[in-house]
């Protein structure tokens, strides 16, 4: 999955998929947009490389039949116990920053629909306000406080995972 306005470091390709390679448990990765941070347990989507055999497991399918957009592989994998890596010290230049042109209040809804909990949404508007503006934190919340959308059925069992699971993991993942 590569972004049309990316420019990646020489050998980027090279490096992920040796890595990939190397750990036969990881099967999503990718490097970070220079100048932001990255969630090492979450590859971004311009950048990511995807194991051919897991892509198939997943249905071998873009767009994703999700509200997940390009996460819902990445929490497929988490789900069935394979790893997801972002690197840091590989990435790619880009015109815009990254997640610039979301809209919060639809994204909002898409995060309850698919059973985010409260606390995860709630930190990422709080994350959000320097990144974005206040503006965009309250409309991120307001959406996520409106009634969900009816569901993808893909998105079901996932978002099962999420409502048990993703909380304790972002907390385990703030401490560190």
């Amino acid at each position: 999955i590569s972004g049309a306005d990316c420019i990646y470091d020489r050998k980027y390709i090279e490096t992920i998929v040796k890595r990939l390679e190397k750990n036969e448990r990881v099967v999503i990765a990718s490097g970070c947009q220079h100048g932001e941070e990255i969630n090492r347990d979450h590859a971004r989507g311009a950048g990511r490389i995807i194991k051919k055999q897991f892509w198939e497991l997943y249905g071998a399918k873009y767009p994703f039949p999700s509200f997940l957009w390009e996460s819902g592989i990445i929490f497929k994998a988490q789900m069935l116990g394979y790893e997801v890596k972002g690197y840091t010290d590989i990435g790619y230049h880009s015109q815009r920053v990254s997640s610039s042109n979301i809209d919060m209040i639809r994204y909002g809804r898409m995060l309850r629909a698919i059973g985010y909990p409260f606390l995860v949404v709630l930190g990422r508007a709080v994350r959000g306000i320097k990144r974005f503006g206040a503006k965009q934190a309250i409309r991120l919340i307001a959406g996520y406080l409106e009634t969900p959308q009816q569901q993808f059925e893909a998105d079901k069992e996932i978002s099962e995972f999420l409502s048990k699971n993703y909380l304790k993991q972002k907390i385990r993942h703030f401490i560190k």
